[in-house]
Parts: C-alpha cells; structure tokens; sequence
C-alpha cells in the first residue's frame, strides 16, 4: 500500500507536469535580496529577466521589494540569484533619481551583467474585454501560472491559478487572478501559455493575487511601454 507521504510525492509530480510546459523562460526567475547597512535590514522578493541587451540582462521586480520603506535610499547592496544555492551577482538600479514615479507604478527595473542569460517572453493576449456600460470590462477567464523565487536556498516555486470572470473598471491598474502568493512573491511573473502577462505585487482581501498587467492587448499599456522605451521616456 502507498503511503501519504509517496501519494503526495506523486500527486505533486502530475501537478508539474501539467504545469510546467505552461512556463516558457523559467530560468529567467531570479530571487533578489536588498541590503542597507546603515539600517541593519534588508528585503527579499522574485523578479524577472525580460531583457538582455550588450552584455546586460535587465530584471523587473515590484518596487517595494527593491525600496521597501520611503524613509530609505536605494540599498547599499542588490544580489540576484539565478539558481537555488548559487553565488550571487550584484545588480544596480537602473534611473534611482526617478524613485517617484517608480514607487507610483510599483516597478523597478535592476540590471547585471550578464551575456547568455535567457529573457521572457511577454504576451499580448487582451486580460480584458472592451469597455461597457459605465466604463467597465470584463477581466478574461484564462489559466495562468506563477514562478516565484522566495527564498535563494530554495528552487523556484511554481503555482497555477485562473483569471476569474469579474466586472472592473476599466482603466484598473491591478487586476487578480487565484493563484497562491505569499511572502517574497512581489516581483514574480504570472505566465499564461508559456508568455508573461502580468507582474504580482501583492493580494486583496480576499485572498485572491494583485498582479499588474505588462500585455499589450490591455489598457494599461503604459507599464509596458516602460520596459520598451524605459523611464526617460
């Protein structure tokens, strides 16, 4: 007779294998951890490579992960970790002068060095239908899946969930889907048919995940338009 234990272990070996070919560029996930000597503290979370460009691979994370506290400048130190266990690499912040208006949109952009480091794809499938009665969509009903990297002693974690139906307005700048987020998901890409769709910050009240929208096919294109022309533009 199989035991709980061996049950479970299968059971979550069909969970990822159902799972995993929705993923495409998971090896992009980083973790990131923020260190301010001065304070004595620092802060975690996950980002995301989604561009490599002469030499440089650029990651994108929520900005709190990055500056959790108003009162602090950019921290002494940012490491990125590519893999589980691994030795870090420093990364800077790219435009600190302009923490305003990041800290505004909840995003930050971080770069390395970096050479054959492999980007994600992002998806231009429309999160929401066109505008109705008294300026509201529809969020679109789509399977989606999370990479987090909590923690840099330990793999990445992937999560599935859905996009519900709901009614929201339509200039929303979070919208939520049920996947599972916890401590050091901020940052972390939702994926759906292997492209990256959004950008989770946090959870509702409910319990359901805050995630920004980066797709095109969506009204906030704005955020998008910041990881093509940067913040300068």
């Amino acid at each position: 007779m199989i035991s709980l234990e061996e049950w479970l272990e299968v059971r979550e070996e069909e969970y990822l294998a159902a799972v995993i070919p929705r993923v495409d560029g998971a090896e992009a996930v980083v973790n990131i951890a923020a260190h301010w000597r001065e304070h004595g503290a620092g802060s975690s979370g996950t980002g995301f490579i989604y561009r490599v460009d002469e030499g440089q691979a650029y990651v994108l994370t929520a900005f709190h992960v990055v500056l959790p506290d108003a009162d602090r400048g950019p921290a002494d130190q940012y490491a990125v970790f590519q893999e589980a266990g691994d030795e870090f690499v420093t990364a800077e912040l790219v435009h600190p002068h302009d923490l305003s208006r990041q800290r505004d949109v909840d995003l930050a952009v971080l770069r390395f060095p970096c050479e054959d480091c492999r980007a994600v794809h992002l998806s231009d499938v429309d999160l929401l239908t066109e505008p109705r009665n008294w300026g509201l969509c529809m969020q679109i009903e789509l399977d989606v899946v999370t990479v987090a990297f909590p923690d840099s002693s330990e793999p990445r974690r992937i999560e599935a969930g859905t996009l519900s139906t709901v009614s929201l307005p339509c200039d929303r700048t979070q919208l939520r889907h049920t996947g599972y987020v916890a401590r050091g998901y901020s940052g972390s890409p939702v994926f759906h048919e292997g492209k990256v769709v959004g950008i989770n910050v946090g959870a509702f009240d409910d319990g359901q995940a805050s995630f920004i929208p980066l797709t095109s096919g969506t009204p906030h294109t704005s955020y998008r338009n910041i990881l093509r022309r940067g913040w300068d533009q």
